[in-house]
């Protein structure tokens, strides 16, 4: 969870800076590109939870991991291209899937732990990918180049 979230809210808050002030696009395709985070966003909820019933949680957990890395890692070395931005950008989303994670921790403990056992992983996920990771990406960012703090989720 906390890498899952420490990708979203880094990419999120960081990239409209990102693509206007180091890659130079102007605000309307900067918007075009930002508009993959909530469509993969949305596909996603669609297809991923149907394929981690038929294949497992594991499974589909371990392929949104590989998924976003990767295509994290395409967007990072790509140049100023608002469509090929937005196809990376939309793929990264769209792999980094945080539903099955509360379905994963559910089947890993006893059922009378269940409820705790999520709260406990949601909670650190939401204070450190949700909290410490977008504010170390500020500082990142502050102090470096500017595509920096992308190198983050790869290291939470």
């Amino acid at each position: 969870m906390f890498c899952i979230l420490t990708c979203l809210f880094v990419v999120s808050a960081m990239m409209p800076n990102y693509l206007t002030d180091y890659l130079k696009l102007d605000v309307q395709q900067m918007g075009f590109v930002m508009s993959a985070i909530g469509l993969g966003g949305f596909t996603v909820q669609l297809i991923l939870p149907a394929l981690s019933d038929f294949l497992g949680r594991k499974v589909v957990l371990l392929l949104s991991f590989v998924g976003t890395g990767a295509f994290l890692y395409l967007l990072i070395g790509n140049g100023p291209e608002p469509v090929t931005l937005f196809a990376f950008l939309f793929m990264t989303t769209f792999f980094n899937f945080s539903l099955t994670v509360g379905a994963l921790t559910n089947e890993a403990v006893p059922a009378h732990l269940a409820s705790t056992a999520i709260g406990v992983v949601v909670g650190i996920g939401e204070i450190f990918g949700g909290g410490v990771a977008p504010s170390l990406a500020g500082l990142i960012a502050k102090t470096t180049v500017s595509n920096t703090p992308y190198t983050l989720p790869w290291q939470g």
